[in-house]
């Protein structure tokens, strides 16, 4: 059997839930798509602004995916439209506060955001975050985002975000970059998780 077709069946055995009652409920043609590397997109269209929830298969453990999404000061060097961020301050090992610079195309340009991330690990080894926009030049900036165990070796990787400027854009232009920005921040981040694990700098959270 081949292997992603053996990930595809089986990889749900032993693997996390998402975090609520119903959990992720994949079909099988879900976990063929994640098995192939494939972006799995759910786009809840029912409000004025997209909720686009991504799932990507990530080929690394959760302390080690997380550790390269939390590298917030050298997020610029691997995430789309961020120019500058940096950790500006701590409380405790669960929240942080994150200066965010962003260069969006016209007619924002630039534009900041202080954002508060909350994270936890649950025992099964998935890590759980919720960021939300403190202050700033944009009107919406929050997400959550789910690493989940996959097998021994995997990680998939579930987010959902939003990031809406303060000015005026067409609707169908705006929830179109929404959508957008939640694939991106997904291929961007195995993208980076792959690159280190080849450079042999991939390394586990550790707060």
């Amino acid at each position: 059997m081949p292997l992603v077709v053996a990930l595809a069946l089986s990889a749900g055995h032993g693997s996390s839930a998402a975090p609520g009652k119903g959990g992720l409920n994949l079909s099988y043609f879900d976990r063929l798509s994640l098995a192939n590397w494939k972006l799995v997109m759910r786009v809840d269209k029912s409000t004025k602004y997209w909720q686009p929830t991504g799932m990507l298969l990530i080929s690394s453990p959760p302390d080690k995916v997380m550790a390269t999404f939390m590298d917030f000061n050298h997020q610029a060097d691997f995430m789309p439209k961020v120019k500058r961020s940096r950790i500006v301050r701590r409380r405790g090992k669960q929240e942080l506060w994150v200066l965010v610079i962003l260069t969006l195309p016209w007619p924002v340009a630039n534009a900041w955001v202080a954002v508060k991330y909350n994270w936890m690990r649950t025992p099964d080894g998935a890590y759980h975050m919720r960021w939300v926009r403190h202050r700033g030049s944009m009107s919406r900036y929050w997400g959550t985002m789910s690493l989940l165990p996959w097998g021994k070796y995997w990680t998939l990787a579930v987010c959902t975000m939003q990031a809406v400027p303060d000015t005026h854009i067409s609707r169908a232009r705006l929830n179109n970059g929404i959508a957008w920005g939640t694939e991106q921040l997904l291929h961007h981040l195995r993208a980076e998780v792959d690159r280190r694990r080849r450079k042999g700098t991939l390394k586990a959270y550790n707060p």
